[in-house]
């Protein structure tokens, strides 16, 4: 497997300057993935997933965008705490209605006027975005249940990954899966999840650093997403184990094919959905 290299978190990626939105994972099997032995997703299958790499004209882009994140985030929190949820932000408005793009600051607002150009419904701009949720997750809270977002925070939505790499989990209903092919008792489960997933059914999506997760349809609607966190790297390999010493580590579709992670990461998630402006 080909392994991702990652920059420390005092060296941001510089993102390319050419172009606006690059495509990469529509057929990019290397980007999503079947949970059982680590197969290939095929368009059939595909609930509605895209992965496709920000691109944003701008010098030092994603620098910027990190460094205002950190510039709101909240400090009522302890020098060495890192795990918040931003709230009260000033461009929040009722629930489900679009939010006051005045409000938002310059690069996060940049990041809601590309994601509108790669929506299934043609007809979204910029105004159809009804939320923006920013967490600020270490690596001991990266694990996030499979939950499904309500309605009110758009039909579809993007999920970005900022400072680390993160392997996002797709999980189908409960209800359509075998007993025999349940590897947890229930989706709140952490440690069995942790180390072999929720079902055999599952999709292991790879958010690379600067990469957005595109979900719609019944990946959107009907599917659980969650994250699994850190995998402890006594259970790896004992080559692995070598490789990876003093590192965090996730895996993606099979225990061979090992993800490294930051000990920082900030998730972005926007929704957007039809609203009637007139």
């Amino acid at each position: 497997s080909k392994l991702v290299n990652i920059p420390s978190l005092h060296k941001v990626p510089q993102m390319e300057e050419e172009g606006l939105l690059e495509n990469v994972v529509k057929k990019n099997y290397k980007a999503v993935k079947r949970l059982t032995m680590g197969t290939p997703l095929l368009d059939e299958e595909n609930p509605g997933i895209d992965i496709n790499r920000l691109m944003i004209v701008g010098s030092n882009f994603y620098n910027n965008l990190v460094e205002e994140l950190y510039e709101i985030k909240p400090y009522n929190l302890g020098i060495d705490e890192f795990d918040c949820i931003l709230t009260d932000v000033p461009w929040e408005t009722e629930r489900g209605t679009p939010i006051d793009l005045d409000e938002v600051p310059q690069y996060l607002r940049k990041v809601i006027e590309k994601l509108a150009t790669l929506c299934y419904n043609e007809t979204f701009t910029s105004k159809n975005c009804v939320d923006v949720t920013v967490r600020y997750k270490d690596i001991d809270s990266m694990w996030l249940n499979p939950h499904i977002d309500p309605v009110e925070d758009g039909k579809e939505l993007f999920i970005i990954s900022l400072l680390s790499n993160s392997i996002l989990t797709i999980v189908p209903p409960l209800y359509q899966i075998p007993m025999t092919e349940r590897r947890s008792e229930s989706l709140s489960e952490e440690i069995n999840a942790r180390y072999d997933s929720w079902t055999d059914q599952d999709i292991d999506c790879l958010i690379r650093m600067g990469y957005v997760c595109h979900l719609t349809d019944k990946a959107r609607d009907d599917y659980f997403h969650g994250i699994r966190g850190a995998y402890p790297n006594e259970k790896l390999s004992h080559a692995l184990q070598d490789q990876y010493k003093g590192q965090y580590v996730t895996w993606m579709g099979s225990k061979d094919n090992i993800v490294q992670l930051n000990e920082r990461r900030i998730s972005l998630v926007i929704g957007f959905s039809e609203f009637d402006h007139s």
